[in-house]
């Protein structure tokens, strides 16, 4: 085994810097943690198969930033999960990545299909120490974005109280 590999539930206990490729139609996420590690979820492509994210609920990239992961799960539906409508296809799995923060608990449902020889189902792996990803250039558009946000959150904040201390508590 790779020993990159990792259970997802390794994220556990870890602050999240940045996330990135969290959204529908993606076949990789990749998350640096506060501590400087990185770690990636992904589908490495094969011959006769497939799989990308379907569906993310309760939350988006932002939610996670900044957050300690409390609880990473993962569970499959293999062999016995129904394809969406308009697959025809000889095998599928459901996946779903669970990733809960004090603040909110966001569900990652991957889809995979193939002929049935062939692995159907995301990888979750920890990068080296100094690896450059080959999206190098997508993380750090993402950091930035992350920390735009998180930003522009404080600033519409502290204009908020300043307009209430400006009406020095008087109720428009």
């Amino acid at each position: 085994m790779d020993p990159s590999r990792k259970p997802f539930r390794v994220l556990t206990g870890h602050t999240l810097e940045w996330v990135t490729g969290l959204e529908k139609g993606s076949d990789c996420i990749r998350f640096l943690t506060t501590e400087g590690k990185r770690f990636r979820l992904r589908y490495i492509p094969d011959c006769c198969a497939t799989a990308d994210i379907e569906d993310i609920a309760g939350g988006t990239e932002e939610d996670l930033v900044g957050q300690t992961v409390v609880w990473a799960e993962t569970l499959d539906s293999q062999h016995e999960a129904d394809a969406p409508p308009g697959h025809d296809t000889d095998s599928c799995t459901w996946s779903f990545y669970v990733i809960r923060t004090q603040d909110t608990t966001i569900t990652i449902r991957w889809y995979g299909e193939s002929n049935g020889y062939y692995s159907e189902s995301a990888t979750f792996e920890q990068l080296p120490d100094g690896y450059d990803d080959d999206d190098s250039a997508a993380a750090a558009a993402a950091e930035f974005t992350c920390r735009w946000h998180e930003l522009r959150r404080k600033l519409d904040a502290e204009q908020k109280l300043d307009a209430e201390r400006m009406l020095g508590g008087r109720k428009s």
